[in-house]
């Protein structure tokens, strides 16, 4: 996934609080249920579908409703499940690891495509948290930002878990990247 340099090891891993899966989730789970609530009306769809395609096309659905229901339904869980594990795959891949000397920002868009990017500790400019509303804040998630020097693009998270944490982490993690790189090119002058 993705390739450490010389002397550089991961310090910490985070994600997506896991509230984002829950609601994304839900949702779907409610969606793959829906049609249970419309079995009561087997009979006047049916009754439509006799009508829109003849008496022929349905004839093998009109003798057992709950086969036609079965089949429909059969499919409609067939897609749920497929945006189900979508949704969690998203989450599960969606992840930033902080190590000694970078931030990678893995970013699963779909099953296919994924952006790796990463920054040096050393070109953090600032970073900032985002807790808006109570839910957020009692459950400790919200969007971190790190602006870094240069043209690069500003790295953002929405939904992440303690994103307080994260921030002392990574200014622990940039202060000694800091202090390090200083200490590096002293000995370079030195030596």
């Amino acid at each position: 996934m993705i390739s450490l340099h010389k002397n550089e090891h991961v310090i910490m891993k985070a994600r997506k609080h896991w509230l984002i899966f829950v609601l994304e989730a839900l949702f779907i789970i409610v969606a793959g249920l829906l049609p249970i609530f419309f079995t009561p009306f087997l009979d006047v769809l049916i009754n439509g579908l006799t009508f829109i395609f003849g008496s022929d096309a349905i004839a093998i659905f009109s003798a057992n409703p709950e086969t036609l229901f079965a089949f429909i339904y059969s499919g409609w869980l067939l897609v749920t499940l497929t945006v189900f594990f979508l949704i969690w795959t998203d989450y599960y891949l969606d992840v930033w690891i902080v190590t000694n000397q970078r931030i990678f920002d893995i970013e699963q868009k779909g099953i296919f495509n994924r952006n790796v990017s990463s920054f040096r500790l050393r070109r953090i400019q600032d970073v900032t948290v985002e807790m808006n509303g109570i839910i957020p804040t009692l459950l400790k998630f919200g969007t971190i930002h790190v602006q870094t020097a240069g043209a690069g693009r500003n790295f953002e998270m929405r939904g992440m878990a303690n994103p307080r944490k994260v921030k002392r982490v990574i200014f622990k993690a940039h202060g000694k990247a800091i202090k390090d790189h200083i200490h590096d090119g002293l000995s370079d002058i030195d030596g």
